[in-house]
């Protein structure tokens, strides 16, 4: 595993002294996958069962990140009702990620209660 993580770090720092943005991009995308599969693995390794909705938990903090992320004018021409302090405000993107994934960790959590509690092929329609 940290034989993995240093050959990763080594990637990421050629791939970043590079210069090239779209190999940068690809690169990201392809380690957000990796994270992601990583998480299925580890909820269905250890749990035995099937889960849908980590997909949806992950969209749930990167939704929250983008919108932390983009301009004022932007939230207030699409959700003018949002109070002030969100509709105003707009944070860097490491904030913004933390932010992000405490959010989809407390829908997480929320939902995981009731999820947890059931068995077998009920647990894996729960969380379509």
């Amino acid at each position: 595993m940290i034989v993995l993580c240093v050959g990763l770090l080594i990637v990421v720092v050629i791939v970043d002294a590079s210069g090239d943005i779209i190999l940068a991009q690809t690169l990201v995308e392809g380690l957000v996958r990796i994270v992601i599969v990583a998480a299925l693995y580890l909820f269905i390794g250890n749990s035995g069962i099937i889960s849908f909705g980590h997909i949806g938990f992950v969209m749930v903090g990167a939704y929250a990140t983008a919108w932390q992320t983009c301009c004022p004018y932007t939230r207030e021409m699409f959700m003018p009702g949002l109070p002030d302090y969100l509709l105003n405000n707009s944070h860097h993107f490491i904030p913004a990620i933390l932010l992000g994934g405490l959010l989809a960790a407390l829908v997480a959590f929320i939902s995981g209660i009731a999820i947890m509690r059931m068995s077998g092929i009920a647990a894996s329609i729960g969380t379509f």
